[in-house]
């Protein structure tokens, strides 16, 4: 089984669905590969992967999609902006965004636009660990997941403000149509549902 993921997914979601699938598969062998979000579509219907759970994207018409995950997004800081923060005011703040692909990205600048707001200052990084860095150095402020960024947080590292509009990405498991029957997808999503891995974080 060769499934692709975001690196946020292949840490804090599919470790245990791994798991289970292996309690009753241990022959089942199982191949992990993380990319951006557009990344990971295009090589499952390229049928390089067999499966993906990635940030929602428009997918193509042979496309199935089930939604796994919906995680709250935080702003972080070197800074104290504050314990809560609008999008207004954070479109004349300096920010990190994740690379062209991020189904991330491509969310906060919908969300941005939708209230006729643009990103004016920004720097543009293609790995979360150098974004974080980048933070610290109070180069920025950056848009997180809570799980990202806790430890961080409690050890003084960032501020953490919560977003005024509350903004969520949502993460689906995608296959291809023609794929639905296949022993892979079938055990993964079973196995999926049988965790109730549908939630919010």
């Amino acid at each position: 089984m060769i499934i692709g993921s975001t690196p946020y997914i292949s840490y804090h979601v599919l470790p245990d669905i791994l798991l289970a699938i292996q309690e009753k598969h241990s022959d089942l062998k199982v191949e992990i590969y993380t990319g951006l979000s557009q990344e990971v579509l295009d090589k499952v219907v390229d049928y390089e992967y067999h499966l993906a759970v990635i940030g929602r994207l428009p997918y193509p018409d042979n496309v199935v999609s089930v939604p796994v995950l919906k995680s709250k997004l935080l702003f972080i800081s070197k800074e104290d902006i504050g314990k809560q923060v609008s999008l207004r005011e954070l479109a004349n703040y300096p920010i990190i965004l994740p690379e062209q692909g991020s189904a991330t990205r491509d969310y906060l600048i919908r969300e941005f636009a939708a209230r006729n707001l643009t990103i004016t200052n920004s720097i543009t990084c293609e790995n979360p660990p150098a974004i974080l860095h980048m933070v610290q150095l109070g180069m920025g402020g950056a848009f997180f997941n809570l799980f990202d960024v806790q430890r961080h947080v409690q050890e003084g590292l960032f501020h953490m403000a919560q977003i005024e509009e509350d903004l969520f990405v949502n993460y689906d498991l995608i296959f291809l149509k023609d794929r639905r029957s296949s022993d892979m997808v079938r055990i993964f999503t079973s196995t999926m549902k049988r965790l109730h891995r549908s939630n919010v974080a």
